[in-house]
């Protein structure tokens, strides 16, 4: 599962590690995430494409979020693994989000099994925007029903659910 690149050290190397299931739950690779702005490379790192993992084709958290997307009939489409958790803490348990990659007709085509409604919450900077707008267009020429939410500048849905949900009191 860990490669290492030339020089020895860890391929994920300063990242908190998340594992990446199939829709039943499986374990088909890893995504790390860098703790540190500081650091080289991408913000999200995920295992090397093979015949299990296909990025196209998995979003990190769908398995445990498919209960409550059948429910609801709604997903909840964010940019990252943080932004999930968040939403699932916020008590919006239907959250997916795509694997560093751009979402695409095929992840439209994945979510729409399971769900009528497709809900993309993307961050207030710049490339948020940028993906806002490339989602939105996918899903007018699929003829899909979508909703998007356009967060403020400098604000991403983690953030949010942190600013909303109340702090934890320890006694």
């Amino acid at each position: 599962a860990l490669r290492l690149i030339n020089n020895g050290y860890d391929f994920f190397r300063g990242r908190i590690m998340f594992p990446i299931r199939t829709y039943s739950g499986r374990v088909a690779g890893f995504g790390g995430r860098k703790i540190s702005d500081e650091d080289f490379g991408p913000k999200y790192l995920n295992s090397a494409e093979s015949a299990i993992f296909r990025k196209n084709d998995l979003f990190f958290g769908l398995s445990d979020a498919l209960p409550a997307i059948r429910r609801s009939g709604r997903v909840y489409v964010v940019e990252g693994y943080l932004d999930v958790i968040g939403l699932w803490q916020a008590g919006a348990p239907a959250a997916v989000a795509p694997l560093g990659t751009a979402f695409n007709s095929r992840h439209l085509q994945i979510l729409k099994r399971y769900a009528r409604e497709i809900v993309a919450i993307y961050d207030g900077d710049p490339a948020g925007r940028k993906a806002a707008f490339k989602f939105a267009r996918l899903a007018v020429d699929h003829g899909e029903e979508a909703s998007l939410v356009l967060l403020p500048r400098g604000l991403d849905p983690f953030d949010l659910c942190q600013a909303l949900s109340p702090p934890e009191v320890h006694s």
